[in-house]
């Protein structure tokens, strides 16, 4: 009888937690695009703070799961978070209900986005030659590429906005590669390690991004607007903090091999298995350096983890925000976080590729590290490169000439024929009326 309603229990925890893994997705790349619907005609730093607060408030509830976690019981906290989850499911339904006439719920667009998309790619894949080429086309001086001749101003069957919108999914869809270095997982711990330096590591990954984001909106960008770089470039400046992260982890093994402390990670557990020859020493240097390397460096690095998390994660998404169209908006950022969970995968296997040796080789730690180290540094190149090549997608509402002139000669070649045709005719009656 336990160990049916054991089973039991554990089916029914599976297909909750499957649920959680499919259900949670489509609520993420849901909530922030329709927030920003909300907001049609404001300007661009309405759109960003609305951006960051729904990161602080992400990272704000990881804060809190992780204090709960630590300095309470496990029914504790399995009754705080269902009490928690509970209200907040009860407020949204009570916002829902009583501001539903104020929201705009209207579908943003009825097409397919990666029909659309396909579409465009098999056009452009099948014709080499522009069809029925306008001649005021031929006044532009760049020649039109493969996906242009699909703009119905070279004979294509779609629209010029409809282009562009596929166009710029495809530049943005390199630099979702690049920014999903932020999914590679540096931890390395000792038994020597305090317990305070442990848990201020965990938290930086909260705390760091929510500072970085009170500072931003309430410092940075009320006196410093002008002197900020554009998203580009706070992304690459991300980059090399996540880079230089990595290195300090690197060092931070490479040092315990030098001084006879030797740091192991283990994926599926939070515990390392290392010697804690440091404090062996009757010299005051080696418990110096202990410290330093055990609780300074690890913390140094969770920090730079910290802001490196803001820099890319938080400004990714304003970046695919901005640049992406209307109606492709929610796919593109489910593409994001796709790109950063193929990231932890592979950092994941990375880390079952030296978990056979790393309690047999002492060195084995310091390349596991390398490895992400370079890994990363060529992202980071890569990213560089891609950066300094995009070009921003930017919507001016300036006034179609060419539109115009075609639509007034159409319109003005229509009424000449029409104008023929009634001659003719009525030429043609006035003779058969001299006949009769």
């Amino acid at each position: 009888m336990v160990y049916g309603a054991y089973t039991t229990g554990f089916i029914i925890a599976c297909v909750l937690f499957g649920f959680k893994l499919i259900l949670f997705p489509f609520f993420q790349t849901t909530l922030l695009p329709f927030n920003i619907d909300q907001l049609i005609g404001s300007p661009s730093d309405e759109l960003s703070a609305i951006i960051h607060w729904h990161r602080i408030a992400v990272y704000f509830s990881t804060l809190l799961i992780s204090i709960l976690n630590v300095y309470t019981e496990i029914f504790t906290f399995q009754w705080i978070s269902l009490t928690i989850f509970c209200f907040c499911i009860v407020a949204v339904l009570f916002s829902h209900s009583l501001f539903n006439s104020h929201l705009d719920t209207t579908p943003v667009s009825t097409t397919n986005p990666i029909k659309l998309i396909v579409r465009v790619l098999c056009y452009a894949r099948k014709h080499k030659y522009p069809e029925n080429r306008s001649a005021l086309t031929y006044w532009e001086e760049e020649a039109p590429s493969r996906l242009d001749l699909g703009k119905d101003k070279y004979g294509g069957p779609f629209t010029e906005e409809e282009v562009e919108d596929v166009k710029t999914v495809l530049r943005l869809i390199p630099l979702f590669i690049c920014v999903a270095a932020i999914g590679f997982e540096f931890q390395i711990f000792s038994d020597s390690t305090s317990y305070f330096a442990v848990i201020m590591v965990v938290n930086n990954r909260s705390t760091v991004p929510i500072a970085c984001i009170l500072v931003y909106q309430f410092l940075f960008y009320p006196c410093f607007y002008h002197f900020i770089p554009n998203l580009l470039k706070r992304i690459s400046f991300g980059l090399l903090l996540i880079l230089t992260s990595s290195l300090i982890y690197t060092a931070i093994s490479l040092s315990s091999y030098f001084h006879s402390a030797v740091y192991c990670i283990n994926p599926n557990i939070d515990t390392i298995n290392a010697s804690t020859s440091y404090y062996s020493n009757d010299s005051y240097s080696a418990p110096v350096m202990a410290l330093i390397v055990n609780e300074w460096m690890p913390l140094g690095a969770g920090i730079l983890y910290g802001f490196a998390d803001y820099f890319i994660r938080v400004l990714s998404i304003e970046l695919t925000l901005a640049q992406s169209p209307k109606g492709l908006r929610g796919t593109m950022l489910g593409l994001l976080g796709v790109s950063k969970g193929l990231a932890t995968i592979i950092s994941l296997l990375i880390d079952l590729a030296f978990q056979h040796y790393l309690f047999t080789y002492s060195l084995c730690s310091f390349y596991l590290f390398l490895v992400k180290t370079i890994s990363i540094f060529f992202i980071a190149l890569l990213f560089f490169w891609l950066a300094r090549r995009y070009k921003y997608r930017v919507r001016s509402s300036e006034i179609n000439v060419h539109n115009i002139a075609e639509n007034h000669i159409a319109k003005f070649i229509n009424q000449s024929l029409e104008y023929r045709r009634r001659m003719e005719y009525l030429s043609t009656t006035e003779s058969l009326n001299e006949v009769n």
